[in-house]
C-alpha cells in the first residue's frame, strides 16, 4: 500500500495570519446563518400574507453571502505564507461558490420537489468532479485511494453516518419513490462535494511536525473544516429544509479530522470517506425524512412538523458531538491504533442494524409521496334540472338528479383513463362531484396525464407524512360568550 502525502512544511510567518483566519471565520458563523434563518422568516411571512414566494430572496441570499465571505476567503488563500492559512482560505472559498450555485435552485417551487433534488444532486456532482480535477492539478502525487473492500476508516465512516441519520429514521418519514431516490443522489453528491473540499491536500496543511500532532490535526483541521461544512449545509436543501442541516453537519468536521488520523495511519492516501459518508447521511436524513412544503411558520405553535424536525435536529447534534468527541480521544491520541477491521464492521453492522429498527418500530417505515388530482375537461352539465314540485319531494327530486348526472358524467369520462391507472397499479380513485381522478406518481406520471386529451389539469394532491405522535388539538384562549337572557322582540 503506498504511503500517506507527507505532512506539509509550513513556513514562518507571524501571527497576523493566525489572526486573520480566526476573525475570518467568527466573522462566516453569523454571515452564513443569520441569512438562512433571515431569508426562511421573511419567505414565511410572504407567503402567508397571499404575497406568494419571493423569488428574488435566496438568489440574493446566496450572493450576499458569497460577497461577503468570499471576499475575506480570498485573500486569506492569496495573501499569507503560511500553508495552513491558505489552505483555510482555499476550502473556504470553494465552499462558499459550491454552496452559492447550489442554493440558486432554490427558484423551483416547493411543489416540485423532486425537480429541485435532482438540481441539487447534478450540481454538487459537477462541483465534486471540478474540484477533483483542480486537486490533482495542484498536488498531481496525490491520488485517490484503491482497493475493492472498505478498510477499516471507511467502516468506521460509515457507521458515524448511520448515527447521525438515526434520529431522523425515528422522528421523520419518506416521501415518494422517485423523491426517496433523488434525496438519496442528492446526498450523495453533496457527501462527494464535501469529500473533494476536505480532501488529502487540505489535510496535509495541518499534519505538522515529525512525528504529525494528531490534536493538532482534530482541533484546528476539524474547527475549519467545520466552517467549511457549515458553507455546504447553508446551500444544501429547500428553504427550511437547509436550517436542520447548518446545526447537524458542521461537527462532521471534527468526525473527518479524527477519520483522517487513522486513515494516515492505516496508509490510506485518499480517506474520502472519512468525509463523504458523515456529511452524506447527515444531510440525506432532512433531504429525504422532511417535506419543505410543511416546515412552515403557521405550525410553530404545536406540536406539528416543525416541533419533530426541530427534535431530530436537536438529537442529530447531539449524536454529532458525541461522535466528533468519541472518535477524537480513541483515534487522534498520539499512540491510537486503528481499529481492526473486524471491529469496525461490527460497529457498521451495528448501527446498520439499529437504524432498521428505529425506522421499523418507532418510526414509519413506507412511502408517503404527494398524490395527483387529475380534473378532467368533461364536467356534468346541470343546466335544465327540472326544478319540481316544492318542498321535500320536490328536493329529493331535484338531488337524485344531480347526483346522476354527475355519477354518469364521471362514469362515462373515466372509464378508459381508470383502466390504464388500473393496469399501472397507480390506484386511482374517483371524484365525481369534480370529475377528477386521484392518483399515485410523480413528475412522469404527471407530464403523461397532462398530455391526454381528456385531461384538463393535474394539481398536487399533497398528502401529509405521518407524525411520531398526534398533535394536540388546538384550542382557543378566549372565554366563551356569555349565555343571552331573555328573548329577543
Amino acid at each position: 500500500m503506498p504511503p500517506p502525502p507527507p505532512a506539509v512544511e509550513n513556513r514562518p510567518s507571524g501571527p497576523w495570519p493566525v489572526v486573520a483566519a480566526v476573525l475570518a471565520g467568527l466573522w462566516t458563523v453569523p454571515v452564513v446563518v443569520l441569512p438562512q434563518v433571515a431569508g426562511w422568516l421573511v419567505e414565511q411571512i410572504v407567503a402567508n400574507q397571499g404575497g406568494g414566494r419571493p423569488l428574488w430572496l435566496w438568489p440574493v441570499v446566496a450572493l450576499v453571502t458569497v460577497l461577503l465571505v468570499g471576499l475575506p476567503a480570498l485573500l486569506l488563500a492569496l495573501l499569507p505564507r503560511s500553508v495552513a492559512v491558505r489552505a483555510t482560505g482555499r476550502v473556504w472559498l470553494g465552499a462558499v461558490l459550491t454552496s452559492g450555485a447550489l442554493a440558486v435552485w432554490r427558484l423551483l417551487p416547493l411543489v416540485h420537489h423532486e425537480a429541485y433534488l435532482a438540481a441539487l444532486a447534478g450540481t454538487a456532482a459537477l462541483g465534486a468532479l471540478v474540484l477533483t480535477r483542480l486537486a490533482r492539478r495542484r498536488t498531481p502525487g496525490v491520488a485517490p485511494a484503491g482497493g475493492r473492500r472498505p478498510g477499516p476508516v471507511t467502516l468506521l465512516a460509515v457507521a458515524a453516518g448511520l448515527a447521525l441519520l438515526l434520529p431522523w429514521l425515528g422522528l421523520g418519514a419518506l416521501g415518494g419513490l422517485l423523491e426517496t431516490v433523488l434525496a438519496g443522489l442528492a446526498a450523495a453528491a453533496v457527501g462527494a462535494l464535501a469529500a473533494a473540499l476536505l480532501d488529502a491536500g487540505f489535510w496535509a496543511a495541518f499534519t505538522v511536525g515529525e512525528p504529525p500532532r494528531p490534536a493538532r490535526l482534530v482541533l484546528i483541521g476539524g474547527l475549519v473544516a467545520g466552517v467549511a461544512l457549515l458553507l455546504v449545509a447553508a446551500g444544501t436543501g429547500q428553504s427550511g429544509v437547509q436550517l436542520p442541516a447548518l446545526l447537524t453537519v458542521p461537527p462532521a468536521g471534527f468526525l473527518a479530522a479524527a477519520l483522517h488520523v487513522a486513515s494516515r495511519r492505516a496508509g490510506d492516501r485518499g480517506g474520502r470517506a472519512a468525509v463523504g459518508w458523515p456529511v452524506g447521511l447527515a444531510v440525506l436524513g432532512p433531504l429525504a425524512f422532511t417535506d419543505p412544503e410543511e416546515i412552515s411558520l403557521p405550525l410553530l405553535t404545536g406540536r406539528d412538523v416543525p416541533w419533530w424536525t426541530a427534535v431530530a435536529t436537536a438529537a442529530g447534534l447531539g449524536a454529532a458531538l458525541l461522535l466528533a468527541v468519541g472518535y477524537g480521544v480513541l483515534l487522534a491520541r498520539r499512540r491510537a491504533g486503528v481499529p481492526s477491521r473486524r471491529v469496525a464492521a461490527t460497529a457498521a453492522l451495528v448501527l446498520l442494524a439499529a437504524a432498521v429498527l428505529v425506522d421499523v418500530v418507532p418510526g414509519h417505515p413506507g412511502l408517503y409521496g404527494e398524490r395527483l388530482l387529475v380534473v378532467l375537461r368533461a364536467q356534468a352539465d346541470l343546466s335544465g334540472v327540472p326544478a319540481g314540485a316544492p318542498g321535500r319531494a320536490g328536493r329529493d327530486a331535484r338531488a337524485a338528479e344531480v347526483y346522476r348526472r354527475l355519477v354518469e358524467t364521471a362514469d362515462r369520462s373515466q372509464a378508459d383513463l381508470r383502466r390504464q391507472l388500473t393496469r399501472l397499479h397507480l390506484n386511482p380513485t374517483p371524484y365525481y362531484l369534480v370529475n377528477a381522478i386521484e392518483v399515485d406518481g410523480g413528475p412522469g406520471v404527471r407530464a403523461w396525464l397532462s398530455s391526454r386529451p381528456e385531461v384538463s389539469r393535474v394539481l398536487v394532491s399533497q398528502r401529509l407524512r405521518p407524525l411520531p405522535a398526534p398533535a394536540p388539538p388546538a384550542r382557543g384562549d378566549r372565554p366563551a360568550p356569555p349565555a343571552r337572557s331573555g328573548t329577543s322582540g
